[in-house]
């Protein structure tokens, strides 16, 4: 249940950095569901079909957001690009959500949600009733369009991760870890041996190699919308998951931040070619002696952004210090 509150946390933290998009993104998807509800005959099994591709517009707009990015009218069409099987998972998801709603609605109310022109109209309460159940069925299928759209999976494994909730499920069988083993370098007699070593023992590396993965991604953004974009030849790299290790099984182990394995002596006189030394941790305390809490103003030591959080100005008083 926590993990659900900081979801719509960090829902809430993306929306407020653009909500005039975000709210013509959402008036847009429910302006298609209404324009083709009112097609006879085929406008709402249409609508069941279109709407919900158009809907997971806003996943894509979200993902924009947390990027830095602005959400565009575009992402409303991105999910029309997904493979086959992955739309397939977001419409049958959609239509299992509508059958509960049709049967309730067929069976309690006599109302056939399909038809445009019923001339019964729904109580409060009928629509109260439909609507839960419609609920009621979709939470369990709400990670679907995530899975399907941004991990590539059909229908199947759509389906499955969203209902037990567990994370990229398809490439573990044994979720007990008693089976299976993961091939990892391991240290042995001085030297790097590669060993298939049983899966319970290694799922921090497992979690580790997802970690590592979203870092990644991170700097291969940086290097080409950065450093490739402003004509630099450097690029950022990712140290090996061997380098300064303090915990595991690299522990009291040395290693350069490219996985060679060194000496002690090779480590005591080249450790400060990658990590900070005496003389740099003072200096960084001297640049930081003298604290700055007037808006608009900066430390040496920090570039000032070309616009303020949220697309505040510059001098934007963040935190307000009267007594």
């Amino acid at each position: 249940m926590a993990r659900a509150f900081e979801w719509y946390r960090e829902a809430l933290r993306l929306f407020k950095r653009h909500p005039v998009a975000f709210i013509a993104l959402a008036v847009a998807v429910i302006a298609a569901e209404l324009l083709l509800g009112v097609i006879p005959v085929v406008g709402r099994p249409l609508a069941n079909i279109v709407v919900p591709i158009i809907a997971c517009g806003l996943l894509y707009a979200s993902l924009a957001a947390d990027r830095g990015e602005r959400p565009r009218a575009a992402h409303l069409i991105a999910a029309f690009a997904a493979p086959v099987a992955s739309l397939g998972a977001v419409i049958l998801a959609s239509l299992v959500v509508f059958l509960a709603e049709w049967v309730i609605g067929w069976q309690l109310a006599g109302v056939n949600l399909l038809a445009t022109d019923d001339s019964h109209a729904l109580s409060a309460g009928e629509v109260l009733l439909v609507y839960t159940a419609g609920v009621a069925v979709s939470l369990p299928l709400t990670l679907v369009p995530v899975v399907a759209l941004f991990e590539g999976a059909g229908v199947a494994d759509s389906f499955a991760a969203s209902v037990k909730g567990r994370h990229k499920e398809a490439r573990y069988d044994d979720h007990r870890g008693l089976a299976g083993t993961y091939r990892m370098a391991v240290p042995e007699e001085g030297k790097l041996v590669m060993r298939d070593l049983p899966m319970r023992n290694a799922l921090n590396e497992v979690l580790r190699d997802w970690y590592v993965g979203d870092c990644q991604a991170g700097v291969d953004r940086w290097n080409k919308r950065v450093l490739e974009a402003h004509g630099m030849s450097e690029r950022i790299t990712l140290p090996s998951r061997r380098f300064n290790r303090q915990v595991g099984v690299y522990a009291g182990q040395h290693f350069d931040p490219y996985g060679n394995q060194l000496s002690n002596e090779d480590w005591e006189r080249r450790k400060y070619e990658w990590l900070p030394s005496p003389d740099d941790k003072r200096y960084l305390h001297s640049i930081q002696a003298t604290p700055v809490y007037k808006p608009g103003q900066f430390a040496n030591y920090i570039a000032p952004p070309q616009r303020g959080i949220n697309r505040q100005p510059i001098d934007f008083e963040y935190v307000r210090t009267e007594q």
